[in-house]
């Protein structure tokens, strides 16, 4: 296998960040939460939005993304151990392939349950500014809190800290309405 030059490598690097759009900067902890456009798992238009007050954790994630196979279902172990309503969860697809999305979401998930959304266009990355993947956004009463690229045992622990001391300055409000709670069977 052929080893690029780091002058090369610079090159691609500065191409790849000419492609992104101009409005992608990412988002920091302190910034407004904006709404998303998506699709929910069956295809109607939704948007998830930050509530004024609570807890919205986004996760972006794709079937070729490694990491995201650990992610999701840590994701969705945390929204069953909360049981708080005040906490939201949008589990987002940037994959265009929807049958790669669908088996991805049924192996990795298996019975939990995790509101599924989708971007087959990848917008939602841009929009946040997101430099890899897996990316987890927390935005606590509308406002971003944290912002975490990739995953680990640590980066599990990390978002539940930080899910946990949210919710216990939140205030109450009702949660958001997903029309597909678990992976397609």
């Amino acid at each position: 296998m052929a080893l690029l030059s780091r002058a090369a490598l610079a090159a691609v690097v500065v191409a790849a960040a000419t492609c992104l759009p101009h409005a992608a900067v990412a988002l920091r902890p302190g910034d407004p939460m904006p709404a998303l456009a998506l699709e929910s798992w069956s295809g109607a238009a939704a948007t998830v939005a930050a509530p004024a007050s609570g807890v919205l954790v986004v996760e972006i994630w794709a079937s070729w993304c490694r990491p995201c196979r650990e992610a999701l279902p840590a994701l969705a172990d945390l929204l069953a151990a909360t049981g708080d309503s005040r906490l939201q969860v949008a589990a987002v697809s940037i994959d265009g392939d929807r049958a790669a999305a669908d088996r991805f979401a049924v192996e990795v998930l298996g019975e939990r349950q995790l509101p599924l959304y989708r971007d087959p266009a990848a917008r939602v990355p841009a929009t946040l500014g997101a430099p890899g993947m897996p990316v987890t956004v927390v935005a606590v009463d509308g406002v971003v809190r944290s912002v975490a690229v990739g995953f680990s045992p640590q980066a599990a622990a990390d978002l539940r800290a930080v899910v946990t001391a949210a919710l216990g300055r939140a205030a109450t409000t009702p949660g958001i309405t997903a029309d597909s709670l678990r992976a397609p069977h």
